[in-house]
């Protein structure tokens, strides 16, 4: 599941609008003070259908976009917003190891917390589902 972190950031990667921000992991060892940026992590993951053969499983993905305090920050993040969500919704990723997943979808957006009073962003969530086998059936 926390494979999608990558393919994620892979597939933001791709869009042109976004070649001047810094793309970057939630698991990944990086100088996190360089903005723009969109820091891609799970939030966490809710139960579907549960059975004793198997489970479904709805990971919570943030695109957390963040930037400097500045009279063009609502328009960098407003582009940046509009390309991950154009990017990512309806996207159906596969993880490493071949496991396919649902096809990701908007799930909401909120402001961002930060300690630094000089930085504004928002985080953009998008959820998707796999299920995962058990290996006692």
């Amino acid at each position: 599941m926390l494979l999608l972190e990558s393919v994620l950031k892979a597939r933001l990667q791709t869009l042109a609008v976004l070649a001047g921000w810094h793309l970057r992991g939630a698991s990944e060892h990086c100088d996190r003070s360089q903005v723009p940026a969109i820091e891609i992590r799970m939030v966490g993951a809710a139960p579907g259908d549960v059975s004793r053969e198997a489970a479904q499983l709805e990971p919570r993905w943030s695109c957390v976009l963040v930037a400097k305090r500045s009279a063009q920050a609502a328009a960098e993040l407003d582009a940046a917003m509009t390309a991950v969500i154009g990017g990512l919704h309806g996207f159906k990723p596969v993880s490493a190891g071949g496991r396919t997943w649902s096809e990701l979808k908007v799930a909401g957006v909120r402001e961002a917390e930060f300690s630094d009073a000089g930085l504004v962003g928002y985080s953009v969530e998008f959820t998707c589902v796999s299920v995962f086998e058990s290996l006692d059936v």
